[in-house]
């Protein structure tokens, strides 16, 4: 076998040999149309805000060498929830994530219940049918002001 860039000695060639040969002309055009194709999926995806704006709990991370890391978890706990005083159903339609499989109490617990129900309060809901309020858009301005930007959410 030849080893580097070394010369192929003697070598016995099929007819056919240059159709098997495989070039890399082309590996920066396509490194790009693989880019472009990613940005317009990522751009369908997450179109819909809900997907990427959902709220989440503090966890710590697993395992014994980055316990001690806290990051955003994949969903509150059915017991948090429940203390919050929210229900199931209520909760997807309000952004909130559940991980119906989280179990173990953690640290966070009574911190994540008081920033869930920091976010409900700040939350504005406007019914469909309560005609009242899309009568005017400056009404909708005036009750977004009300209730809206009073205070921040602290994130940790």
């Amino acid at each position: 076998m030849v080893k580097h860039n070394n010369k192929i000695s003697n070598g016995h060639f099929r007819k056919h040999w240059q159709s098997f040969v495989k070039t890399w002309f082309d590996q920066p055009a396509n490194k790009r149309r693989r880019r472009i194709e990613r940005l317009s999926k990522e751009k369908i995806h997450f179109s819909n805000s809900s997907i990427v704006n959902k709220f989440r709990p503090l966890v710590h991370c697993p395992t014994h060498m980055h316990n001690m890391k806290i990051r955003f978890g994949r969903g509150f706990s059915l017991n948090e929830i429940t203390k919050a005083k929210i229900g199931k159903g209520y909760s997807n339609s309000m952004g909130i994530n559940i991980d119906k499989r989280r179990r173990k109490n953690n640290l966070f617990e009574n911190y994540n219940i008081k920033r869930l129900t920091e976010y409900l309060e700040k939350i504005v809901i406007l019914k469909k049918k309560d005609k009242k309020c899309f009568d005017k858009p400056s009404k909708i301005y005036s009750i977004l002001n009300k209730n809206f930007y009073k205070k921040k959410i602290n994130i940790f």
